[in-house]
């Protein structure tokens, strides 16, 4: 099959089949969720990545990788989804860039970077910043980057796959818990998630996130 990407119908008049096109966006998918707790915030997310061949035709190929961003004093955590090239220039951005801005000015400033790097592509991070008051938010580019948000999280946050039926979990179960237990359902979505949808969801990883810093969660504790 030729390219499949950015096309509305592909057909093949020999074997009469009338198939419907792949949007690359919609392929590239994950799980990811923010959730605050009563002693911090978890963030959790799925781990398989995907690639498309160069000039689009080829075999889609996908690899497990980390999607979470930590700077190196364990501060802020970042998440990618939706575009990963434009959702990592903006993790490296709101890293080095807001390392000691006040909580007040965090909201306009994530707008900020997500106005000079998104660069006209769609993209989804959930943000957390350590500290003795932990902070959750999500950073939104859409409408080809023109339409962006980074509001504050008061509860919790889904990216990536929201359409993904496992988002109901935390909707439905979600209370501001400790972390210890909230990381329970973090997970559980997450890997319900992948369930659903096994051709992009795959894997888990997790971060707790508080008054200490941030601690990147083991896969044999989770």
């Amino acid at each position: 099959m030729a390219q499949i990407a950015n096309r509305e119908v592909q057909s093949d008049a020999r074997l009469g089949l009338h198939i419907p096109a792949i949007d690359e966006d919609q392929a590239l998918m994950t799980m990811q969720v923010g959730m605050v707790g009563t002693d911090g915030i978890v963030l959790a997310g799925d781990t398989r990545c995907t690639r498309w061949p160069v000039g689009g035709v080829g075999v889609r190929q996908s690899y497990s990788a980390s999607k979470i961003i930590i700077s190196q004093d364990n501060q802020i955590a970042v998440s990618c989804a939706k575009d990963m090239a434009a959702a990592g220039r903006i993790a490296e951005a709101v890293i080095s860039g807001l390392q000691n801005e006040s909580i007040h000015n965090r909201e306009r400033r994530l707008v900020d970077i997500g106005g000079e790097e998104a660069r006209g592509r769609d993209v989804e991070c959930i943000v957390t910043f350590a500290g003795r008051e932990p902070s959750l938010y999500l950073l939104q580019c859409t409408n080809s980057g023109t339409d962006i948000i980074g509001p504050q999280i008061g509860d919790f946050v889904h990216a990536g796959d929201t359409v993904n039926a496992a988002a109901f979990w935390a909707m439905r179960y979600y209370r501001p818990l400790p972390v210890s237990q909230l990381a329970r359902l973090a997970a559980h979505l997450v890997i319900v998630a992948g369930e659903l949808n096994s051709a992009t969801v795959k894997g888990l990883e997790m971060i707790i996130c508080n008054e200490s810093g941030i601690l990147r969660v083991p896969e044999d504790e989770i």
